[in-house]
């Protein structure tokens, strides 16, 4: 679980930035991405993913399984769905 989460940009799911702060443990992408971003399913978040919408330290990642370390920089870039 996650101790403590920075937001440095607006609350929109747009051009959002999470500094992810935990014990010295990789963990997948997607699963950190479902924590951040608990209002959209898992499915709809490595959809982003494979679009190329998530970015690990300025780097572009389009594998949703891809380890991530536990200071490293989320930043996703996609738009909300216009529909629920």
């Amino acid at each position: 679980v996650y101790e403590k989460y920075y937001a440095a940009l607006s609350p929109v799911v747009k051009d959002k930035q999470f500094m992810a702060i935990k014990k010295n443990n990789k963990k997948r992408l997607d699963a950190c991405l479902s924590e951040l971003y608990s209002q959209y399913s898992k499915t709809q978040l490595q959809s982003w993913i494979m679009q190329g919408e998530v970015f690990v330290n300025d780097h572009k990642v389009t594998k949703p399984g891809t380890a991530v370390d536990s200071t490293a920089c989320i930043r996703l870039r996609a738009e909300p769905p216009r529909y629920v």
